[in-house]
């Protein structure tokens, strides 16, 4: 298992999870990290959507990775992104 973490040396995760540091509103920099993820699971921290549509993308971008989000304030931006918009 990996954790993307801002901070590694503040995650309290259990032992053997990879951590990763970084930030999700910079997808360029956390990418590579998702070679060979099967799943991931996504808990948007921020209280709006800025910066979503960027790590949205980047995560679909990824045909071998299933994506579990859940936030209420991202609603539109995947609605938009179902749609094709």
């Amino acid at each position: 298992m990996r954790a993307l973490v801002r901070d590694p040396r503040r995650a309290s995760l259990p032992d053997g999870t990879k951590l990763v540091s970084g930030n999700i509103r910079e997808p360029p920099r956390f990418a590579s990290h998702l070679d060979e993820v099967g799943a991931l699971f996504l808990a948007w921290p921020f209280l709006t959507a800025e910066g979503a549509d960027s790590a949205v993308q980047s995560l679909a971008s990824r045909a071998q990775t299933k994506t579990t989000i859940v936030s209420h304030c991202l609603r539109s931006v995947m609605t938009r992104k179902s749609a094709g918009r």
